[in-house]
């Protein structure tokens, strides 16, 4: 079975990112490695985070998690980019510390992208409120054409983002140099 990595950025939300992870142990697809980077630069947060990971590791050992530590903040792209580096997955697909993946997430993906032969994907979005209702939906069934054109395009009128709903290969990642340096 083909290894996904999931890159988690984390930087300060504890509860969340237990929640995030937790979601992860749930995935249909089974070979998956976590790349968790702290981008808390601050003794007291990595200590919460990494309380979280000896948890995790303790509580699901079967799943492969790997935890990097920032020394310093270095925004939401570098530490992304620094998730991508440390990964072993043919594909890479992207969770923040607040968001959660239902169990058929990456497996849907994946055999997607490997039947279409595809460098990346995008999947729908699920949004939910503070009170966990759910707030809205971004369904992409708006895009007919995967040119840059179009996919820009659609991107300024519907906000096709959601990094968590990215999935890339790894080698096309590299090729395309990660994520901009830049944290808006």
């Amino acid at each position: 079975m083909t290894k996904v990595s999931v890159v988690v950025a984390t930087y300060k939300r504890d509860r969340d990112l237990s929640n995030a992870l937790e979601s992860l142990s749930c995935q249909k697809h089974e070979n998956i490695e976590i790349v968790l980077v702290d981008d808390n630069g601050n003794d007291e947060w990595n200590e919460k985070v990494n309380e979280i990971v000896k948890n995790f590791q303790t509580k699901y050992p079967q799943i492969d998690i790997k935890y990097i530590v920032n020394e310093s903040n270095r925004g939401s792209a570098e530490t992304r980019n620094i998730g991508i580096k440390n990964s072993t997955g043919k594909y890479i697909t992207f969770l923040d510390d607040d968001d959660v993946y239902l169990p058929e997430k990456i497996s849907a993906q994946v055999e997607f992208m490997e039947i279409n032969r595809l460098d990346y994907s995008i999947t729908d979005l699920a949004l939910y409120n503070e009170s966990g209702k759910l707030s809205g939906k971004r369904i992409r069934n708006y895009i007919n054409e995967t040119t840059k054109e179009e996919l820009f395009k659609n991107h300024l009128k519907y906000h096709l983002t959601g990094t968590d709903t990215m999935m890339f290969t790894k080698d096309y990642l590299l090729k395309i140099k990660c994520f901009a340096p830049i944290d808006i």
